[in-house]
C-alpha cells in the first residue's frame, strides 16, 4: 500500500501522520486524542498485514495503538464516526476507565459523544464492545514492532499478531476504508501495509 494517498480524520492537532519518502511506513509522534489515518477507498473481503509498533522509547507512555476497518464516512458531517476499532494497550492503568488490553468494538457517533478511552457513549453515540481481554500478557511491548494481520470479510473477522490469531468473529459487515488509530500514545510506527 502507498501511504502517500491516505488522510489523517479526527481533530488535525490530534495528530501528526508523517509518511515515508517510499510511502511505505508512517510515524505518528502526538500524544493527543484519537486520531486515524485512512485508505482512500473502500475494501471489504481482504487480508491487509503489516507491521506496527510504538518505538523511540514510546514516549513513556502505554496506550492505545490499534486500526480501523469498515469505516464509513457520511458527507457533510467530518466528526460523526462510523467504523469497526481495534485498539490496544500496553498495560491496564488502574486509575482510569480503561479495563481491556485489547478490544474490538463497533463504534458509532457524533465525536463530541464518544469517550474512546472508556468505550463509553453519550446521547446518540454507540460503542459495541464485540470482543475484549484484559490479560496484562497480551499488551504491546515498548520498542517491539508486531507483525499483524487482518482478514476483514462480509461475514467473517480475523486478527492474528505475530502469527498468533487473537480473535475469529462471525457476524455481517460492511465495506468501508481500512486505517491505523491512536489514541493518547506517540512515537507509534505502522510499516509494510
Amino acid at each position: 500500500m502507498d501511504l502517500s494517498t491516505w488522510e489523517q480524520k479526527g481533530k488535525p492537532s490530534s495528530g501528526n501522520w508523517e509518511v515515508s519518502a517510499n510511502g511505505t511506513s508512517v510515524y505518528q509522534d502526538i500524544n493527543g486524542q484519537p486520531t486515524l489515518f485512512v485508505t482512500p477507498t473502500e475494501v471489504i473481503n481482504v487480508e491487509i498485514n503489516g507491521k506496527l509498533g510504538a518505538i523511540n522509547g514510546c514516549g513513556g507512555d502505554n496506550d492505545f495503538l490499534g486500526f480501523v476497518f469498515g469505516m464509513q464516512e457520511p458527507s457533510g458531517n467530518a466528526s460523526v464516526y462510523d467504523f469497526l476499532l481495534f485498539d490496544w494497550r500496553s498495560s491496564i492503568q488502574t486509575t482510569t476507565n480503561a479495563p481491556s488490553i485489547f478490544s474490538l468494538t463497533e463504534v458509532n457517533g457524533d465525536s463530541s459523544n464518544l469517550d474512546f478511552w472508556g468505550h463509553e457513549a453519550t446521547g446518540t453515540g454507540v460503542f459495541n464492545t464485540i470482543f475484549e481481554t484484559s490479560e496484562a500478557t497480551d499488551g504491546w511491548v515498548c520498542e517491539t514492532m508486531y507483525d499483524f494481520s487482518v482478514k476483514y470479510t462480509t461475514d467473517n473477522i480475523i486478527i492474528t499478531v505475530n502469527n498468533v490469531e487473537i480473535l475469529n468473529i462471525d457476524g455481517c459487515y460492511l465495506p468501508g476504508k481500512f486505517g491505523f488509530y491512536n489514541n493518547s500514545q506517540q512515537n507509534v510506527q505502522y510499516s509494510d501495509f
